[in-house]
């Protein structure tokens, strides 16, 4: 089964502590107003290094060495859903009813993308401590490796981003 956790990540890539735009705000209520029965976790730049620095201080280099914000937040979702199990969703979506019944069976549950081949890492759901995720944490070192610099943004895709779960797979 799937814990009943809701993890969203926000933090201002700019470094001005801004807040989420209001219309995230107002996702994440709708998400929160239809799962009452849920824990609901909002991670911030000091929660998920502190994550890491408590529990996966292995891995401390390989996301400080990381050269985009992006890549930060998207290396760490698997440390979420692999040490708490839940639900990963991005800030900008919205859940419109409640989830109880999707996530019936242990395991790790991906949405195939609408804008780009293969699956996205907006929206994934794991059991506590799923094999899976050790699998992408070694990737992501290996990739942190690899000269895989086309563009930065296929570099994102390909080192932390939704190119390495569909290639892990």
């Amino acid at each position: 089964m799937i814990p009943k956790i809701i993890h969203q990540i926000y933090w201002d890539f700019g470094g001005s502590n801004k807040p989420p735009p209001n219309e995230w705000i107002k996702y994440s209520k709708i998400i929160k107003n239809n799962h009452k029965n849920w824990k609901y976790i909002l991670w911030n730049e000091e929660s998920c290094f502190f994550l890491l620095k408590k529990y996966y201080p292995w891995f401390l280099k390989t996301y400080l060495d990381y050269q985009y914000p992006i890549q930060k937040a998207d290396s760490i979702r698997p440390f979420i859903l692999y040490h708490y199990g839940g639900i990963y969703f991005d800030m900008d979506f919205v859940c419109l009813k409640n989830i109880d019944n999707f996530f019936k069976k242990k395991g790790v549950y991906f949405l195939e993308s609408s804008t780009t081949q293969g699956l996205t890492n907006s929206l994934m759901a794991s059991s506590k401590r799923h094999p899976f995720w050790q699998k992408i944490i070694i990737d992501m070192i290996d990739n942190k490796k690899k000269k895989i610099y086309q563009n930065h943004h296929l570099y994102i895709m390909q080192s932390t981003g939704p190119y390495l779960i569909t290639n892990s797979i």
